[in-house]
């Protein structure tokens, strides 16, 4: 058995089945064809919808549809209704002009940090200029044994400040080194 073909259903109910068609549907009504009807449900939903048909083409060939006067307005109208039903687009944020003053404010401000940067920073990085003449002093060179002289001696022309300690008894240098 084929399935229920549902236009050639409306065909037949329409008037529009011929011939082999017209037989080969007839013959799949008698067993169950369409929708589990029988053929009697099946030809009094014909008959219905064809009375149904005929009334309606009765009552429009009477009364045609009146044309219309204004057909531009009309028409107007129509396209605003489907305008205002379609989905209408964010419309573009302006950016606010606080945030653009805030940039340009930020810009403005990297710019003169990195020309003071420039200026002051890095000429000492590049020239750092002569070394300091101590990078240690000594303040007392004195001991508690009167045996032991401690004297600081610095050569300007080397830039080194040596402390010779004196008096100190012999460390061998084996034992130097544990």
């Amino acid at each position: 058995m084929k399935p229920f073909d549902e236009e050639q259903y409306t065909a037949w109910i329409d008037g529009r089945l011929t011939g082999r068609e017209l037989a080969d549907f007839e013959a799949q009504l008698e067993v169950g064809f369409a929708n589990g009807l029988t053929k009697a449900q099946a030809e009094a939903d014909r008959a219905a919808a064809r009375n149904v048909g005929a009334l309606l083409r009765d009552h429009f060939a009477e009364a045609p549809a009146p044309a219309l006067k204004n057909t531009e307005f009309f028409n107007h109208q129509i396209l605003r209704q489907i305008e205002a039903e379609a989905p209408q687009s964010a419309p573009p944020v302006p950016f606010p002009w606080l945030f653009r003053w805030m940039i340009w404010g930020g810009l403005s401000s990297l710019g003169i940090a990195a020309l003071l940067f420039a200026t002051l920073v890095l000429p000492t990085l590049h020239h750092p200029g002569p070394p300091p003449e101590y990078y240690a002093q000594i303040l007392n060179a004195s001991t508690e044994d009167a045996a032991i002289s401690a004297v600081a001696i610095h050569s300007k022309q080397e830039n080194v400040t040596v402390l010779w300690i004196d008096g100190l008894d012999y460390v061998p240098v084996t034992k130097a080194k544990n």
